[in-house]
């Protein structure tokens, strides 16, 4: 408003309103006395703003919903998705879809916002033995991923993509372990002149 004022000439106190101006008498009567048990003229300009903003973020609270409840419900990891990369980023997107879709922005606004937002990613992650990788991660070893979106995306990332490989190698390890127990079987099974069963050999 002052800078609208200086850019147009006018006056500043002749087009605003002081917040006392501004109330209904009785009802700034009954918030001075109520509850900053003051008289009206001992009460500032900012004290009043002061409580304004405390009555409106507890209205705000107050119709807030289950915070924890919500994102366990609707932040849910596509485990159908077998890229990493596509389901670990659009499980980051779908954070962010949730909080827009409920109005969740100043809830995660402020100095704790980032860190409440990995505080959130980090709970739902799934499937459980990639949380349990990341969870001790983000309090031990890289703490800065605990404050921060674009570092726990990559330290996610970087523990799907580990935890891919691993099973990847125990997979091809199995295979060829079945692979070899085929063929030490092969190799010991007895022959019964030239026939690969008994029955075969009794048909003799």
């Amino acid at each position: 408003m002052r800078a609208r004022c200086r850019s147009s000439g006018e006056d500043y106190n002749l087009v605003t309103q002081n917040v006392k101006e501004s109330f209904d008498v009785e009802l700034l009567e009954s918030v001075c006395s109520l509850r900053l048990r003051k008289d009206v003229a001992d009460v500032t300009e900012g004290q009043l703003i002061a409580e304004i903003k405390a009555l409106l973020a507890k209205v705000n609270n107050d119709d807030l919903p289950d915070i924890k409840a919500l994102f366990y419900k609707e932040l849910v990891m596509d485990l159908a998705e077998t890229d990493e990369d596509a389901r670990i980023l659009a499980y980051f997107q779908k954070f962010k879809q949730v909080v827009l879709e409920h109005g969740l922005e100043d809830v995660f606004s402020g100095d704790d916002g980032e860190k409440e937002k990995c505080k959130r990613l980090v709970s739902c992650l799934a499937p459980p033995v990639l949380k349990a990788d990341v969870k001790p991660a983000v309090g031990w070893t890289d703490k800065a991923a605990a404050k921060s979106m674009q570092k726990l995306y990559t330290l996610v990332y970087d523990k799907a993509v580990a935890h891919e490989r691993h099973f990847q190698q125990n997979e091809r390890q199995r295979m060829m372990a079945k692979v070899k127990d085929k063929f030490r079987f092969d190799q010991v099974r007895p022959s019964w002149n030239g026939c690969s069963t008994a029955e075969e050999a009794g048909a003799w």
